[in-house]
């Protein structure tokens, strides 16, 4: 599940619209829970991820320059024009720190495909991004689900003690 969630969250057309990272925490919920296990968890999610980034890559490479020229769905060529000036900025780098933000991890690949990014650069770069990604999403869903084992047992002894017992 941590896969297929990563991956469609990546992929330039679906990532935009279905809130997977939902998923991906609650999937960390769970591993806190000892209901699954957190490392595959994240193994998994980093190789949807890297999956899903790679295919927006090639897409780029393939399908970029036509598309970017008239645009695709509700992406404009200005969008296309933001984004090579900023890629001329930031570099390959901006593989990895355009990860964190939403709507732009799924069109910063197909960008870095248009514009011929070094392979390897990107590859780099984006496996890097992809461990963060995933230690952000499920390591937050876990760190949640130990807060609130912490919180059910402070809440169950606080209640030991609030309870007044009958005298007589």
């Amino acid at each position: 599940m941590a896969f297929f969630a990563a991956l469609l969250e990546t992929t330039l057309a679906v990532g935009l619209f279905l809130p997977d990272s939902t998923l991906l925490l609650l999937l960390g919920a769970l591993a806190a829970g000892s209901y699954l296990d957190f490392g595959g968890l994240l193994w998994f999610a980093v190789a949807g991820a890297v999956l899903g980034d790679n295919f927006n890559y090639w897409l780029g490479g393939r399908y970029g320059k036509k598309w970017t020229r008239g645009g695709v769905w509700f992406l404009i060529p200005s969008h296309f024009e933001q984004a090579h000036r900023i890629f001329g900025r930031h570099g390959a780098r901006g593989i990895f720190l355009w990860r964190f933000i939403p709507s732009i991890k799924e069109i910063a690949p197909f960008v870095a495909g248009t514009m011929g990014m070094n392979y390897r650069q990107f590859l780099f770069w984006n496996f890097l991004g992809a461990i963060g990604w995933g230690i952000q999403w499920i390591g937050g869903g876990y760190l949640f689900g130990q807060l609130l084992k912490v919180a059910q047992t402070w809440m169950s002894r606080a209640g030991m003690v609030l309870v007044p017992v009958p005298t007589k």
